[in-house]
Order: C-alpha cells, then sequence, then structure tokens
C-alpha cells in the first residue's frame, strides 16, 4: 500500500512539473514570441525555449549572446539587439496634444 501511495505522490510530482513547465512557456515565450514577431523573426523562438531564456534574461542579451543561441546572421542579431534596446526605452508621452496643440 505504502509504494502504491509514493508511486502516486510521484506522478503527483511529475504532473505538476509538466504544468509548471507549460505555465512558464506560455507566459514567458509568448512574451517573447510577440517582440520577435514584431520584427519578423518568430522563427528564432525555439532557440529561446531551448535555451531557457526567460523575458528577463531576453531583456539583457548582447550579441555574443545571441551568437551562443546560434543566431548567425548578423543582420537577425541587429534587430533583436534593437528592438531590445528600445524595451529598456521608458515610454514617452506625446508631444503634441489634441489637434496640434503643443504642451
Amino acid at each position: 500500500m505504502e509504494d502504491q501511495v509514493q508511486a502516486l505522490d510521484k506522478q503527483n510530482s511529475a504532473e505538476s512539473d509538466r504544468k509548471s513547465f507549460l505555465w512558464w512557456f506560455l507566459i514567458i515565450a509568448l512574451g517573447i514570441a510577440r517582440v520577435l514577431e514584431s520584427i519578423d523573426h518568430a522563427k528564432y523562438l525555439p532557440l529561446f525555449i531551448e535555451h531557457e531564456i526567460d523575458y528577463q534574461t531576453f531583456l539583457s542579451l548582447e550579441d555574443a549572446d545571441l551568437k551562443e543561441l546560434g543566431i548567425k546572421a548578423l543582420g537577425s542579431r541587429k534587430k533583436i539587439l534593437s528592438v531590445i534596446k528600445d524595451l529598456h526605452r521608458p515610454a514617452q508621452a506625446p508631444s503634441t496634444g489634441p489637434a496640434g496643440f503643443d504642451f
């Protein structure tokens, strides 16, 4: 009987780990996917998932990191780094009001 309880505990733990991973995937990967899609580079999403890159880590990536992930094309690395840089900028309020009135 005790063996059955331990087996159920292991099964429940494995199911919990699977659900945790799926939750991580949905939250993190979809955020990175949106960014990559915005620059037509969604094809690289599997690399970020494979290397367990979360959104916070994504925001800290540098050129050498992208090379290590396997992104060889210089143009692609530049575009990804540019969007990462843009994500670090605070949102700016518009400089003009309605009907072109300056603030």
